[in-house]
């Protein structure tokens, strides 16, 4: 699969690691990498509350961060990438049932600001920006549709860390978006058009738990996430140029659950 998400987050990456490492590891500065499997699910809907799509399976994420503090105030930046191929199991515009494989492909960018209010409890805001690639694999006399998604959010957030020897760490989030926008390419059976998408509201719940045991830098992370984008109004579809209908993004729920390993230094 094409990997065009990676390249703002190369950029991104990029800034980040010369930024650390041309500081040095000053104290005030922190970065960590993470790795690890991803169940995922997206479910869409009909009006009347119906499910026409399904897609859903198991992919890897990569994660990394970079984080300075000073006294009360910090700020980080974190990178997010997965990519693999999933189940589609939906319909044709004409109702009939088609199964088949989705090459799925999503990256974040996600920007926060923190604020130490309690010696176990800490605040945050800021801004995420992702990008979906979506490409629904046609067979059967069946076409395929190639999707691509940009949504920029805001958020907010608190963190609890208790003051237990092994230091756990457990971070809520919600987040709502503030623009988006979807890019469809019919593959030739129409032009390319554009949707967008109603408003995201989201929320994520991790939780690190330090492998004391092992290493000092080393985490086991566990998140899941619950996310409801509300359905699009209708965009006209053209054909060469003439009108030939109209599209709509149904309302899509997602959720995932992942688990992960974290290196920090």
């Amino acid at each position: 699969m094409a990997s065009s998400l990676l390249k703002p987050l190369r950029r991104g990456i990029a800034a980040a690691l010369i930024l650390y490492t041309s500081i040095g590891a000053a104290n005030d500065w922190s970065a960590s990498l993470e790795g690890g499997p991803t169940w995922l699910r997206y479910k869409e809907f009909d009006t009347d509350g119906s499910r026409l799509v399904t897609e859903s399976g198991v992919v890897p994420e990569l994660a990394g961060s970079l984080m300075w503090r000073h006294a009360d105030f910090g700020a980080s930046l974190e990178g997010r990438w997965a990519s693999a191929r999933i189940d589609y199991d939906g319909q044709t515009q004409t109702g009939r049932g088609f199964t088949t494989d989705t090459d799925l492909e999503v990256g974040r960018l996600i920007l926060r600001g923190h604020w130490q209010a309690e010696p176990v409890l800490a605040l945050h805001t800021g801004l995420r920006q992702e990008w979906r690639n979506r490409s629904i694999n046609g067979h059967s006399g069946v076409s395929g549709l190639d999707e691509h998604y940009q949504t920029l959010a805001w958020l907010a957030g608190i963190s609890w860390t208790p003051d237990f020897a092994w230091r756990p760490r457990l971070r809520f989030e919600y987040y709502q978006s503030l623009s988006s926008r979807q890019t469809i390419n019919f593959q030739g059976l129409y032009d390319d058009a554009t949707l967008h998408p109603g408003t995201t509201n989201g929320a994520n719940l991790r939780l690190e738990l330090p492998l004391s045991a092992v290493s000092e830098r080393l985490a086991l992370v566990a998140m899941t996430e619950f996310a409801r984008t509300q359905r699009s109004n209708p965009a006209p579809i053209y054909r060469y140029g003439f009108l030939a209908g109209s599209a709509t993004q149904p309302r899509t729920d997602f959720v995932s659950a992942s688990i992960a390993i974290q290196g920090r230094w």
